[in-house]
Formats: structure tokens, C-alpha cells, sequence
């Protein structure tokens, strides 16, 4: 396959067929300050050979971050889902981020995420509509409509090895406590604004019957008997009990910008706010002590 590169909280992946000087390809970017790692990693992977291309599961900031960069440096095109590309086009901003959906870490931090979209014209192009796509570098990988996280959202699927790429329809980090912890979870709900379609994908995915599942967020798993325990997991599904996008899921005009729900009330802001400024004073005052006692 290639291989992952964990970068903190995020996962983007390196296909290829094993052979010294063959083609390969990425699969997500980070976010924009990761750029060096990437190519520090392609480097020591490929030498000097640039990627095939560089395809998306989604256009969230954490995993098209330094595709722009990445492909003016390659000068290689991006893949993406055509429903991804109007957020990929300068076109559109993804829905704003609900925080009401979920407690824990994951609700403060989605109040500072960015959900701006990004322009990432000219690389950026459409996936073509017909899958199966063999991609380049890495053997018959094809990719898979995985929508609900976000409306474009793809993962990719080889069928010989039974792996497949999920990006956000799963995850294996649970972020929705204050103690970040492993374990099978569902998209992450602040940025999720269809979960009937979230069912719907996860569907797919038993249907697939993966063996080994990479995640956009956590530690890849390897398991013969993953089929079943993904089936079994999948029948407590539950659509989140509150938040903006349940029961009304973002729907989209006819320029693919999104038609969202009035925004919910979001009684924890003020809290958040504090305890950012509070964290951000008591990293300054350490940085002065540590300055005056240098």
C-alpha cells in the first residue's frame, strides 16, 4: 500500500506498488503548516519522484490544509469529489461547525476550527463519475461515495487486500470527552450536517466487508473478523440526539453553496472563549518568568 503519516491528530497515507522508483500517490494533506513533513516523507520514501496526484477524501482544513501547496510544488493535479469542489473552488465556505452536537474537547476546539473553504484552482479537479478508478501508484484502488460528513466525501477501497482509506465516515479516536481516547467512533458531529446519509454510508462500508480500515483520525485496524464487528457496532447506530444539522441536514442551491438551518443557541461560547483567553494569559506570564529567569 505504502504506508500513513500520523501528524498529530490527522493521518494522510502514501500509495504505491512497492517497487523502488514507482509511481505514487497521496491521499490527503494535513493541515497547512505540514507541508515540509509531507515532502520530508515523500523524499525519504521516493527520492525524488513526484506523486501521480494527490486525491481527497474531503476538503475540511485538516485534510486538503497544504494540498495547494503540495501541488505547486509537485505541480501535480488534486482529485476531489465534483460536490466537494464548489468548497475547493473559492466558491463556498463548508456549513459553520455545531458545537451544541457534542461535549468534551471536540465541542471546544470546533468553536476555533476553521470551516472557510479554499481555493485550490488550477489543480483541482473532479474525480471522474464513474467509479471504480484505478489510481496510479498503489495497484486497482478505486473510490468509494462515502457522503454525510461532508456531501463529496470519498474513501478508497482495494479490493485484493479488502483495505479501505475512510477518511471521516469513521474514525478510531473518540474526541467527543475531555480525555481523547481510541475506539471506533462516527464522523466527528460538529462538522457533520447529514446523518441519514452518515447511515447510509456506513451501510456501504459492512457491505464492503473491509479487513483493514485507515482512518482520518486515529490508528489504522487490522483485523480478519473487522467485517463483523463493524456489522455488529453498526445496528446501535444512532443519529445524534441534538445539535443544528439533526433532522435537518444541510441541503445545497443549485451553485452547490450550502443551505443551512438557523444556528441553534450556544450557551457554552462564552465559556470557551474564556478558557481560550485563560490558557492563552497563562502561556504568556510562563514565557515572561521563564524570560526574566534566563
Amino acid at each position: 500500500m505504502g504506508g500513513r503519516l500520523s501528524l498529530g491528530f490527522v493521518n494522510v497515507y502514501f500509495l504505491d506498488d512497492g517497487e523502488p522508483g514507482g509511481e505514487w500517490a497521496l491521499i490527503d494533506t494535513g493541515l497547512p503548516w505540514h507541508f515540509s513533513a509531507i515532502v520530508r516523507e515523500a523524499r525519504r520514501r521516493y527520492g525524488k519522484t513526484r506523486p501521480t496526484g494527490i486525491y481527497l477524501t474531503h476538503g475540511h482544513y485538516d485534510h486538503a490544509g497544504s494540498a495547494a501547496a503540495l501541488a505547486a510544488y509537485w505541480n501535480v493535479p488534486v482529485f476531489a469529489h465534483e460536490a466537494e469542489l464548489p468548497f475547493l473552488t473559492g466558491q463556498c465556505d463548508y456549513p459553520p461547525a455545531d458545537p451544541s452536537s457534542c461535549g468534551g474537547w471536540l465541542s471546544l476546539a470546533s468553536r476555533f476550527a476553521s470551516t472557510h473553504g479554499k481555493d485550490l484552482r488550477p489543480f483541482v479537479q473532479a474525480l471522474p463519475p464513474q467509479p471504480p478508478l484505478p489510481i496510479t501508484g498503489g495497484g486497482e484502488w478505486a473510490w468509494i461515495p462515502l457522503p454525510g460528513h461532508t456531501p463529496g466525501q470519498v474513501g478508497f477501497w482495494h479490493e485484493e487486500s479488502r483495505t479501505l482509506i475512510a477518511g471521516d465516515a469513521l474514525m478510531n479516536l473518540s474526541l467527543d470527552s475531555w480525555r481523547p481516547r481510541a475506539g471506533l467512533s462516527w464522523p466527528p458531529q460538529p462538522f457533520t450536517t447529514d446523518w441519514f446519509a452518515v447511515r447510509k454510508s456506513l451501510e456501504k462500508i459492512v457491505a464492503l466487508r473491509p479487513e483493514a480500515l485507515c482512518f482520518g483520525h486515529g490508528e489504522p485496524i487490522s483485523d480478519p473478523s473487522l467485517a463483523d464487528q463493524l456489522a455488529d457496532r453498526t445496528q446501535y447506530f444512532a443519529i445524534a440526539r441534538k445539535g443544528r444539522y439533526i433532522g435537518e441536514p444541510v441541503r445545497h442551491a443549485a451553485d452547490g453553496s450550502p443551505i443551512v438551518a438557523p444556528a441553534t443557541r450556544d450557551p457554552g461560547k462564552k465559556i470557551a472563549k474564556a478558557i481560550a483567553l485563560g490558557a492563552l494569559a497563562t502561556g504568556a506570564l510562563y514565557f515572561l518568568k521563564n524570560k526574566q529567569n534566563s
